[in-house]
């Protein structure tokens, strides 16, 4: 990713009435469209969190079910798209599977590259 890009990584632990396969079925099928109508999305990509590889449940940490991670040229494009219908639209379907999220805004940094 170009210098100034960020990435927005979100830990997203489901709503408690839904089974872990509802919440996924939702991420994918409403959510990731909505999520892809963003202005301004480089990428967008979702990552499940194996049942098996939870930790055990704390109070105050967040059972995650899955982590979705966003990228945006900047930190500029970022708000902007959140600020649009569609990011409106997007933050209020979270409401729909997902009980509590945590996100951070992170810069990209390479560490590995690739042998050649």
């Amino acid at each position: 990713m170009p210098s100034g890009g960020v990435r927005v990584l979100t830990l997203l632990e489901r709503r408690p009435d839904l089974t872990h396969e509802e919440f996924l079925d939702h991420w994918e099928d409403v959510h990731a469209p909505l999520a892809q109508q963003l202005p301004g999305l480089r990428t967008y990509s979702q990552t499940e969190v194996h049942r098996a590889a939870r930790p055990p449940e704390e109070p105050g940490l967040i059972a995650a079910d899955g982590i979705a991670e966003l990228t945006f040229a900047s930190r500029e494009d970022r708000s902007a798209a959140y600020a649009t219908l569609q990011g409106r639209r997007l933050l209020e379907d979270g409401s729909h599977f997902v009980g509590r999220s945590q996100s951070w805004v992170v810069g990209a940094r390479r560490v590995l590259r690739p042998s050649s």
